[in-house]
């Protein structure tokens, strides 16, 4: 991965793109990375946004898991004592 000082990259930024489209280009400021350049591509290929899924697919899912699977098991509860005995004042 190239770095580039944040002045070169600005002075340079055409140069910057176009690097970004055969790799990832990390831009430092002092001497500390500040952010990293990369091909549209490459950012949704990679992007957490491109495997956001909405409501209607959350559901979609679900239903067919349900198709698939059926009712989850519900164990049999057992009777406790009263846990809350006496007056409330």
């Amino acid at each position: 991965m190239k770095v580039w000082k944040a002045a070169d990259a600005k002075r340079r930024f055409s140069e910057l793109i176009h690097s970004a489209a055969e790799a990832p280009q990390l831009v430092e400021l002092r001497g500390k990375p500040v952010g990293v350049v990369v091909s549209y591509d490459r950012f949704t290929k990679d992007s957490h946004l491109s495997a956001e899924k909405t409501v209607a697919e959350w559901l979609e899912q679900l239903a067919e898991l349900h198709e698939q699977e059926g009712d989850p098991e519900v164990a049999q509860r057992s009777s406790r004592r009263e846990q809350f005995t006496g007056d409330w004042k």
